[in-house]
């Protein structure tokens, strides 16, 4: 691994990123685009399930869906666990207890054909990288 590393390291220096400029223009329209925009609902239930592909507690959910950027539950973090029991009455997830003290959700089979159709509906309107750097 450190040897990668090293690697990695070595081969990055040979670039000339810090002779990149970027207008004050083009910088405004990327943050415009990328910054402070809030999420739609329908983008929650996306990432959501798409995290709990692999079993979760809420406390690692909350702290992924802030890492994507959903900030949906900055201001009420136990408003988390609303959202989940919601998904849980509709079984698009199922919770089970892992210990005294720790509850996990993971998608179901039904939560799988949600997460299909809302992909299917946000499919073309996620911003590429490319379409960043044209401005």
């Amino acid at each position: 691994m450190e040897e990668q590393l090293r690697k990695l390291s070595e081969s990055s220096g040979n670039q000339n990123f810090d002779k990149l400029t970027f207008s004050e223009k083009h910088r405004e329209g990327v943050w415009k685009r990328i910054g402070k925009k809030e999420k739609s609902p329908s983008c929650l239930l996306k990432d959501v399930l798409q995290l709990l592909i692999h079993e979760k507690t809420g406390y690692e959910l909350s702290v992924l869906l802030r890492a994507r950027g959903n900030s949906a539950f900055d201001e009420n973090e136990g408003a988390i666990y609303t959202f989940l029991h919601e998904l849980e009455k509709k079984e698009w997830i199922q919770s089970s207890w892992h210990g005294k003290q720790s509850k996990c959700y993971v998608i179901t089979s039904r939560g799988k054909k949600i997460l299909k159709r809302e992909e299917k509906k946000s499919a073309g309107t996620e911003i590429s990288l490319s379409e960043l750097l044209e401005g």
